[in-house]
């Protein structure tokens, strides 16, 4: 799947710009891949990855931390556990898009949950700061849209060059 993935990046093909690829918070796209550069320019987080709490194990971990939380007031209680798994989960998925210092795309978090300072607080320190919540659609778009004008005028010349050398050394 990765490597029809990235061969759709590379040379599209009937009239084709680009590709998706959907994936799932906690999976092997979310966690572990790597999507640098032209291989993602966006990221959506459509809710918050709670862990099932009819899970057996989770319940048991939310169990004995409450345990623990009353012997010891300076750990985890069941609840910041529940809540810290999902915004590591978050941030796995955040990580996927934005690989290195001139690497650009977009993270749109799909829930009002996310609008929370809470859950912004949450986030990775580095993007914080770069936060913004719209309450509407076409606000929402039209920011994403300036967003991309902006950045695509930025792509590195070693970005243009990689996908040259790649259509060259496969003879087309």
């Amino acid at each position: 799947l990765m490597k029809e993935f990235d061969e759709k990046v590379r040379n599209p093909t009937d009239g084709a710009t680009g590709a998706m690829l959907f994936a799932v918070c906690r999976g092997k796209a979310s966690e572990g891949i790597d999507f640098a550069d032209m291989h993602g320019r966006a990221v959506i987080i459509t809710g918050l990855p709670f862990p099932p709490k009819n899970d057996p194990k989770v319940s048991a971990k939310i169990t004995y931390l409450d345990q623990q939380k009353r012997q010891r007031t300076n750990s985890l209680n069941g609840q910041e556990w529940y809540i810290q798994q999902s915004s590591r989960a978050v941030n796995q998925a955040v990580g996927r898009v934005i690989r290195h210092k001139d690497d650009f795309g977009a993270v749109i978090f799909m829930d009002k949950r996310f609008s929370y300072r809470s859950n912004i607080d949450e986030m990775p320190k580095w993007a914080r700061g770069f936060a913004k919540v719209n309450e509407q659609f076409g606000s929402g778009l039209r920011d994403l849209a300036q967003f991309f004008k902006l950045h695509i005028s930025k792509v590195s010349e070693k970005e243009i060059l990689e996908k040259e050398e790649h259509v060259n050394s496969s003879g087309q």
